[in-house]
């Protein structure tokens, strides 16, 4: 059977609405444990009694972030909620710490993300209202 018979009846399955194939997930064997690679996770698995980690590193005052952000058609993406790991503003030559949550309002560009919450060693702020849950 040739490789392209194949290439064509992958697209031909897909173009009438049929799911491609989904991958196996892809492991990455380490002495004290694996990282797994799957359709749209990924794991970091420890199977030593140690918890397992992922470490954002950086020389700067920003150190690091995660990001969720939505994938527009063309293909760019549009960030909707940071959480950021950062030098305590206040003493920027201390290692003090701070984190920030930032989530985007409806303007545009990076004005539309605006901070919610400040989390330091000694104090908590919160840039919007906070209620209490009704039960």
């Amino acid at each position: 059977m040739r490789p392209g018979f194949l290439l064509a009846c992958l697209v031909a399955a897909v173009s009438l609405g049929a799911s491609p194939p989904v991958p196996a997930p892809v492991r990455i064997a380490l002495p004290w444990g694996y990282v797994e690679l799957t359709t749209n996770e990924v794991s970091v698995v420890s199977t030593v009694d140690d918890p397992p980690a992922v470490r954002l590193v950086s020389v700067g005052r920003a150190l690091g972030k995660v990001s969720f952000n939505r994938l527009r058609p063309d293909g760019r993406q549009e960030e909707v909620a940071i959480l950021q790991g950062k030098i305590d503003e206040r003493y920027p030559s201390r290692l003090a710490g701070e984190v920030t949550i930032h989530v985007r309002n409806l303007g545009t560009g990076d004005s539309a993300m605006v901070p919610v919450l400040l989390l330091r060693s000694d104090e908590a702020v919160f840039y919007v209202p906070v209620y209490q849950a009704r039960r």
